[in-house]
């Protein structure tokens, strides 16, 4: 998982839409071994989404905000707030 941290970072770092479908198949993954890792991964997504065009990541938020886990709802909130701008 720690290697998938990584590269989602870098794709951060690119901001390139076309790997939104990817992200999107990661946030869906669950794991009953590895919960925690796949948690911290589902964050490090979410901490990204900043770098990439606001339009194109609306389903990240809308889904965010229905999150369980509180930093994802807290930054999806936050990248909300630049959308309805």
């Amino acid at each position: 998982v720690t290697d998938k941290i990584t590269i989602v970072k870098a794709l951060g770092d690119i901001g390139d839409p076309f790997a939104l479908a990817a992200l999107r198949d990661l946030l869906e993954s669950k794991s009953i071994f590895f919960k925690g890792s796949i948690e911290k991964l589902k964050e490090e997504i979410y901490r990204t989404l900043k770098f990439y065009p606001l339009e194109a990541i609306r389903d990240f938020v809308d889904a965010g905000m229905r999150s369980k886990n509180a930093y994802i709802c807290e930054e999806s909130n936050r990248l909300y707030k630049l959308l309805v701008k």
